[in-house]
This record gives structure tokens, C-alpha cells and sequence, in this order.
């Protein structure tokens, strides 16, 4: 065992790791077991403006009485604060409806717009997807 001479600073000396193997080198055949997972693609959404309200009150309970949105994220913009909701008509791990809207809260004035995609809601056939898929995986995991 090697001795290292103390030194007069606070800092003590730590000799470098040198590893035996090949660590950081990936082998072939331990690779090709492996899955890679594609992306999917980004969707860009478009926004338009739907509804003006006069107070935070009077936003929020537009969006309770049509009991199909979900309070999704919120992200903070030099503009003000924008809270964006998802159709929950569709599993939250799931792929999501096209149809979303947000509520922009102006830094500069007390306005909240409501703005909406124009996208249509297609849960429906995210739904049927999501039930086949899901039958599917029962069927094959009782064998």
C-alpha cells in the first residue's frame, strides 16, 4: 500500500481511478437484445382565441361546467401565466385528444382569454385504440 506524503494545504490528494476492464466500451452482443423506442412525432397545435372573462372566478367555472377539461401544466411567460387543460376523456399516460384549450392570465391587465386548437376532439378513436390494445394484452398475458 502506497503512502502519500501530507501536504501543508487543507486539500488532500487523491491518487486517479484507473480501471482494469473495458468499461465504458459497449460489447455487441449485449446490444442487440436491446429495443429502441421511436418517437413520436411532435404535433404543432394552433391556437385561436375563443372568450374573453373579466375574473379568475368567472375562467375557472367555464371550465368546470363543460366537465371534459383537466387541469394539464402551467407555464410562466413575460406575458402573464398561461394554465393549460387536457380532454380528460382520454387516460392521462396515454396518448392525448388533439383538442386543448389554455387560459391566459395578462401580467399587464386583469383579462383572462380563453383560447382553444382548432383541432377536433378524437378521443373517441383514441378510446377504441386504447380498448383493443388493452384487450389484446389480457388475451396474450392469459396464455
Amino acid at each position: 500500500m502506497k503512502r502519500f506524503k501530507q501536504s501543508k494545504s487543507k486539500y488532500s490528494i487523491v491518487p486517479q481511478y484507473e480501471s482494469d476492464g473495458d468499461d465504458y466500451e459497449t460489447n455487441a452482443d449485449q446490444t442487440i437484445g436491446k429495443v429502441s423506442k421511436k418517437r413520436r412525432k411532435q404535433r404543432k397545435k394552433m391556437w385561436i382565441f375563443d372568450r374573453k372573462f373579466t375574473s379568475k372566478i368567472e375562467a375557472m367555472e367555464f371550465i368546470k361546467s363543460q366537465k371534459i377539461w383537466g387541469y394539464h401544466y402551467t407555464n410562466d411567460t413575460k406575458d402573464g401565466m398561461k394554465k393549460y387543460y387536457r380532454c380528460k376523456n382520454v387516460p392521462r399516460r396515454h396518448i392525448q385528444c388533439d383538442a386543448s384549450i389554455y387560459l391566459h392570465f395578462m401580467t399587464r391587465s386583469f383579462d383572462i382569454h380563453l383560447y382553444k386548437t382548432e383541432s377536433i376532439h378524437n378521443c373517441e378513436s383514441i378510446n377504441a385504440e386504447y380498448g383493443s390494445q388493452k384487450a389484446g394484452s389480457t388475451t396474450n398475458g392469459s396464455k
